[in-house]
């Protein structure tokens, strides 16, 4: 099985709470014309603890769509430029070949589920 590189980042929710996610680090690394991350967020360093993300937030996401195939890209801001639609593209690994580039096709706001939540 082929390893994936995974990085950790800053996800913010619409509340402005911060907690700590893993996220391909190629698609992290990729930046729009404002030469910021397409996804936003930041890498996190550890100088203040973060929790992880809350199992019954559903972050915000992008779908993307090449040739029929529809891919899921958590956008780690509410203001990031994949999110807002500032960018169109992002470029994102097949397995055992070259990085595709997919079109953003909807969004979808994060959401909060019931289930997992604390006390039940």
């Amino acid at each position: 099985m082929a390893k994936r590189d995974l990085t950790t980042r800053v996800y913010t929710d619409d509340d402005g709470n911060d907690y700590a996610i893993k996220m391909d680090a190629a698609v992290a690394a990729q930046l729009g014309v404002s030469t910021n991350p397409k996804v936003g967020g930041s890498d996190y360093t550890g100088a203040t603890e973060l929790p992880a993300m809350p199992v019954n937030l559903k972050p915000r996401h992008v779908v993307v769509v090449n040739a029929g195939d529809f891919r899921r890209v958590i956008c780690l801001e509410p203001g990031s430029e994949l999110f807002t639609g500032v960018e169109t593209t992002i470029d994102l690994q097949q397995l055992g070949s070259a990085a595709l580039t997919y079109t953003r096709h909807r969004k979808n706001h994060e959401q909060w589920k019931r289930r997992g939540s604390p006390g039940d």
